[in-house]
């Protein structure tokens, strides 16, 4: 039927991976839409033995016939099913392995200062020949919102005047902008989760970038917005417990201490 040409083309079979086509054909199979299911070969049905064994069981109980190319499987058959597992089982060895060579690798790359994964961190540029280089337009760019920032600017407006997200911006004058760029592997299945730190050129110089870390800083406490009543110590004294600026009683003329007793 022409309709069950929905549930072709190519899904991830790895492990915990999304198959959204798979799971409507799991359903539909109790709707007697189609009496047999035909995959290319046992990999392409999963690499999953317990989504295998689960599936197979689906289709058992809805009468659906099950082919491998030409070859049919019968799903009444122990020995059929054995295959099937077998094949699944060898699938999700095959894929984890794989997996783990491939972050296994990414990770030995990154101490080795070289760049694995994801986008280069903005302004820098990288090519096995010259190794770290500059965007000098780019360093400009951060160069001239540090100064804009450092001198009350907001960084929404900055931002904005360069055509880039704020919380791009903030990132990378707060994070990325020094000699320093972390890049975390992370993989709960392998149970791998190491952060490694590549040294790359910097946008900043340290007294520019400890000078805007003190200005987030500052912009939480006591220079954060305008204020409404001015008192002795305004946003100079701190809480202990939560670093913000404490308040005074602006609805008195003064204060009175209780007597000591």
């Amino acid at each position: 039927p022409d309709h069950c040409w929905k549930y072709s083309g190519q899904e991830h079979a790895t492990p915990d991976q999304e198959r959204r086509k798979l799971d409507q054909l799991l359903t539909d199979s109790g709707k007697e839409k189609f009496n047999a299911v035909i995959v290319a070969d046992a990999s392409r049905w999963s690499r999953d033995n317990l989504k295998s064994k689960v599936g197979l069981e689906v289709l058992r109980k809805n009468n659906i016939r099950f082919f491998v190319g030409t070859m049919e499987y019968n799903l009444f058959n122990p020995e059929h099913t054995f295959i099937l597992g077998m094949s699944a089982e060898i699938g999700e060895f095959q894929a984890r392995t794989q997996a783990l060579k491939s972050i296994t690798n990414r990770i030995n790359r990154a101490r080795r200062n070289i760049p694995t994964c994801g986008k280069l961190p903005f302004g820098r540029t990288y090519s096995e020949a010259d190794g770290w280089g500059i965007d000098p337009e780019k360093k400009k760019q951060i160069e001239w919102a540090a100064r804009q920032y450092l001198d009350g600017v907001s960084i929404v407006h900055i931002a904005k005047t360069l055509g880039m997200n704020f919380s791009n911006l903030w990132k990378i004058l707060n994070h990325r902008s020094g000699t320093t760029w972390e890049i975390r592997f992370n993989n709960t299945k392998l149970n791998i989760d190491e952060t490694v730190n590549l040294t790359i050129p910097p946008l900043l110089d340290e007294e520019t970038i400890a000078r805007i870390k003190e200005q987030a800083r500052a912009n939480k406490t006591y220079t954060h917005g305008e204020i409404k009543n001015q008192y002795l110590l305004s946003r100079m004294i701190f809480c202990a417990e939560c670093g913000y600026a404490l308040m005074g009683p602006v609805s008195y003329t003064h204060l009175t201490l209780p007597t000591k007793r």
